[in-house]
């Protein structure tokens, strides 16, 4: 039964409060109270109760601590150390910093300490009213909460223990690993939103638009992915700009050019304006241009490539409207998809058509939109979309959901249907998925399936060996999204916002930005040291490209932090020349799971019986290498 023990309590007891912190020792009666938010607004004082005998309430002497706050994560650890986390303050700001509280000396210490690298320097993102508990060991775990409108459920560890060396965070032990970016920029960060334009160049991605929970927008953030900061360009924009509009394309050109074109705004027209903006100067103009010009249209893909801007597919105008069954996007009736492309000569100013799916000159894809398009060494890939049922273009299968996968040539202007040679783990039939160019490969995330529900897997495509390969970076994921923003920048890509959606009918904007490195080539190098470990995550290759390479030391692959899979890669002439019983070494202990060579020719230019490649516990595919002159051995490996 309950007891209002109000009237009983002695000492000085704290004011009227709520969403404080709240914290209880272990091995004795004691609680601890911490900020909150109060009639006068927000609180940072500190009290203890004492439930031993009659209950008596104490408040704290305190040293520095964090600022007035409710809402915040507290637990205590060991009876001896207090934890805060988070919270919101008297700006409103969403807060993420870290304060621990030594009870025997009333001295509050800020922030983690770390001594360990950066790269293990995990911290949580800001947050309120996150769940936390303390565990019998003394570490902290911290689970959720909510950032802005985003409701947040990543998963964190605190080892506490080690409060004199330097806390650690332990989220991410392995790279590469998804980044949540959402709360951690300073400035303004764009609200949420779906079907919004976004490009990223070498240090920067740069938004506009889409469509948020109060219909159609038309405001400009840049996101500099060097310094971590959003800037909300909106204000700064010099002369008129494109007009709210959701379902359009971005691209950047180079020199800090960007290029929109399409998308549908507030009152259902489709504008068929193209934009120039210069980010330096933040002023945007108006296209003008001649020759054929694409329809109006939505969701449809556009890439830059050598001087021309591609667009493909879509639906828009020159659709027939969809009065029924408008599916997820209630309210966003679709009409029939577009099959046709057209190029934009940027020197010229002018656009031509280059291809219809109707035409039936030569082989292409039919029409579709939300589709992916991305330009990747040289060609144009263009990967599934939604070509909704009734069509008229009974010529092409697979209506509705796709997952087949073509390739354009800019020099002769010809498709190529990749669909029947594709191998590995082939992403399934969806639309709405983000898809960009990185790193000489294709990486694809997310969408929304046939099943009726938004995905959030990620893929890597080869386009030399026309291989997909499912990623599945060490770390909490995005939630599952479609028609997000996708774009490659800072050597990292980057999605924002997009439309969740699953079965139970739920569909809402996302409003929170992800980072993540993708796949990337390592260039043999001959400074290479002796007993050298390399950095290199677990689906890098290492390239041999165009001369000769001397092995002349051993090479160990991956350590136990940095688990890889290592490609060895000839794309030109040249070769491996061993000497002075160098090796290149592969073990499981040390977090190698394989080595794949391809198209390696390798000389051995010493009579030592070292082999070439030492594998233990690992795997070793050699495909059309060759071999003069080596030693082999085997111990039972397969």
């Amino acid at each position: 039964s309950w007891t209002n023990a109000t009237s009983q309590a002695r000492g000085t007891a704290p004011s009227a409060r709520g969403w404080f912190g709240f914290a209880a020792a272990q091995s004795a009666p004691l609680f601890y109270v911490f900020g909150g938010l109060g009639e006068a607004g927000n609180l940072n004082d500190l009290y203890i109760l004492d439930l031993s005998s009659r209950p008596l309430w104490r408040k704290i002497a305190q040293k520095g601590g964090p600022s007035r706050r409710f809402g915040m994560s507290m637990e205590l650890s060991g009876d001896s150390i207090l934890f805060v986390v988070g919270g919101q303050d008297d700006s409103a700001a969403i807060l993420g910093d870290l304060f621990f509280f030594n009870i025997s000396s009333g001295q509050w210490t800020s922030g983690c300490n770390s001594n360990a690298s950066s790269k293990f320097d995990i911290t949580p993102f800001p947050r309120f009213m996150p769940a936390s508990v303390s565990t019998q060991d003394g570490n902290i775990v911290l689970f959720g909460g909510v950032n802005r409108n985003d409701t947040l459920g990543d998963l964190y560890l605190l080892d506490s223990t080690s409060c004199v060396s330097g806390l650690r965070w332990d989220h991410n032990m392995y790279q590469p690993a998804w980044k949540n970016y959402t709360g951690s920029p300073a400035g303004a960060v764009p609200w949420p939103r779906a079907s919004l334009a976004l490009a990223g160049s070498s240090e920067s991605v740069l938004l506009h638009g889409g469509r948020g929970s109060t219909g159609e927008l038309s405001d400009l953030y840049l996101f500099l992915t060097a310094e971590n900061i959003w800037v909300n360009l909106t204000s700064s924009v010099v002369g008129p700009g494109p007009s709210a509009r959701h379902g359009h394309a971005l691209v950047d050109t180079g020199g800090g050019t960007y290029y929109l074109f399409g998308g549908v705004n507030s009152f259902g027209n489709f504008p068929r304006d193209m934009w120039r903006l210069d980010v330096t100067h933040v002023t945007w103009v108006r296209v003008n241009s001649s020759g054929s010009a694409p329809t109006g249209r939505r969701w449809h893909g556009m890439a830059y490539l050598d001087g021309f801007i591609y667009v493909f597919g879509g639906s828009g105008a020159a659709g027939v409207l969809k009065s029924t069954a408008c599916g997820r996007h209630c309210g966003w009736a679709r009409q029939d998809p577009l099959g046709d492309m057209y190029r934009f000569d940027l020197s010229l100013s002018q656009w031509s058509k280059i291809y219809s799916a109707n035409d039936g000159l030569f082989a292409g894809p039919g029409p579709r939109d939300s589709a992916g398009f991305a330009a990747v060494n040289g060609n144009l890939i263009l990967f599934a979309g939604q070509s909704p049922a009734g069509v008229n273009v009974s010529e092409f299968p697979g209506q509705g959901f796709l997952s087949d996968m073509y390739q354009f040539d800019p020099e002769l202007l010809e498709w190529t249907n990749l669909t029947n040679n594709i191998s590995g783990s082939v992403p399934s039939a969806r639309w709405g998925m983000g898809m960009v160019g990185a790193n000489e490969h294709c990486i694809v995330f997310g969408g929304f399936s046939s099943t009726g529900s938004s995905l959030n897997d990620i893929y890597l495509w080869d386009p030399e060996d026309l291989v997909f390969t499912s990623l599945a970076p060490s770390s909490w994921p995005p939630r599952a999204r479609d028609s997000m923003g996708f774009g490659f920048a800072g050597g990292k890509i980057f999605i924002f916002g997009g439309s969740s959606y699953t079965r139970l009918n739920s569909l809402f904007f996302n409003g929170d930005l992800w980072g993540l490195e993708p796949p990337r080539p390592v260039y043999w190098q001959s400074s290479w040291g002796l007993q050298t470990f390399l950095d290199i995550y677990d689906w890098d290759h290492l390239t041999i490209d165009g001369v000769d390479f001397r092995l002349d030391r051993p090479l160990v692959f991956c350590t136990s932090y940095f688990p890889c899979s290592i490609k060895f890669e000839k794309r030109s002439l040249g070769r491996l020349h061993r000497s002075n019983g160098g090796y290149v070494a592969c073990s499981a202990s040390k977090g190698c799971a394989s080595i794949r060579v391809e198209l390696l020719d390798v000389e051995c230019d010493d009579s030592s019986s070292q082999s070439v490649f030492i594998i233990d516990g690992a795997n070793l595919t050699l495909v059309g290498c060759a071999f003069n002159g080596c030693a082999s051995a085997t111990g039972g490996a397969a």
